[in-house]
This record gives C-alpha cells, structure tokens and sequence, in this order.
C-alpha cells in the first residue's frame, strides 16, 4: 500500500462526501472514501466503523491508533453512540502523544 493510495481513500472527492463539523443536531457528519469514515478537523484522522460497533481509528497527527472491540445491541447504533467514541478517540489520541513519559 501507497503513501499516494493512503492519502487518495481518505480525501473525498465530491462535496456530499466531505466532512462537517457543522452537523446539526448531533455529532459532527463524517466524511467518506475508500471504506474510510473521515471526522473534520485538519489532523488527517480516518476510521473503519463495523456494523456492532467495532472501530479503528487512525490519526497520523498524533501518530495513534485506536482499535474498539465491541458488541452494540444494535446493528447501527445511535448517534449519541457515535458521538462519544469518536470524543474518546480525540482525548486519547491527544493524551497519548502528550504524555512526557
């Protein structure tokens, strides 16, 4: 796998498929390309989202990586759901590369 394919799959390339923090009401609308769901925000972040709730979260910023084992009661989900994750894996990609140890 490319640097140049990497960086193709999570920029979209139309404007439906682009990222919005502005997404009212609710969390902010995420992006998409590639089987990849891009959160706003200029650190370069793109996730793989499963049906039950499984994630993986990427953020070369911050160089971290965020791996979700779950089991949702619910195939999608809601949004308070995907509101908080994507929060949580914000804190800990931050917390992580911030760490001084």
């Amino acid at each position: 796998m490319s640097e140049s394919w990497v960086e193709q799959s999570v920029t979209p390339d139309a404007d439906y498929l682009k990222p919005s923090a502005e997404a009212a009401p609710g969390p902010p609308r995420l992006g998409y390309g590639f089987q990849w769901w891009i959160p706003p925000g200029s650190d370069g972040a793109f996730m793989a989202i499963g049906i039950y709730g499984q994630a993986l979260y990427v953020n070369p910023a911050r160089q971290a990586i965020v791996v979700q084992a779950a089991a949702w009661p619910s195939p999608i989900g809601d949004q308070g759901l995907n509101a908080e994750r994507f929060a949580l894996f914000q804190v800990i990609a931050t917390e992580v590369r911030d760490d001084p140890r």
